[in-house]
């Protein structure tokens, strides 16, 4: 069975125009996930506030590990190690917490002013340096139960 040159031609057109809706969605959609990189990508360091002056934060820097109930769901939980680390937190520095509102989860602005001893930070930098923080998430505090 032959096809019709109109068939043809429509199904060439249809690729053509595929391949060509595909060229300039793509970057755009790569532009979008680099700008929110940040939002989506693994914390740099998780820490704990051992304590707060000024725009600097003191933290002791924890490890995430997780267990298995044994049904295959893991909860994380916090290691503290002894070795301490100094972020600065600058004008730039976006600071947040999530919280669950109208059956949704958002993220809350925060400052330096609300951070509290015992606070679990995650941080992304800044800087190659790893000094100044460019993102700070809270996400709860720690307690010796969680250990």
């Amino acid at each position: 069975m032959r096809m019709p040159k109109s068939l043809k031609a429509y199904i060439c057109l249809m690729l053509i125009l595929t391949f060509i809706t595909a060229v300039l969605i793509l970057p755009l959609n790569i532009s979008h996930a680099q700008t929110n990189n940040t939002q989506n990508s693994q914390p740099d360091l998780i820490g704990v506030v051992k304590s707060l002056s000024g725009s600097k934060i003191t933290i002791y820097i924890a490890k995430l590990s997780s267990q298995s109930n044994g049904r295959g769901f893991g909860r994380g939980r916090i290691e503290l190690t002894s070795k301490t680390q100094t972020i600065t937190v600058s004008s730039k520095t976006s600071i947040v917490t999530r919280v669950f509102q109208n059956g949704q989860i958002t993220e809350k602005k925060l400052s330096t002013k609300d951070l509290k001893t015992n606070n679990i930070l995650y941080i992304w930098y800044a800087d190659s340096k790893k000094t100044t923080a460019k993102r700070i998430m809270v996400m709860g505090t720690y307690s010796q139960s969680s250990k």
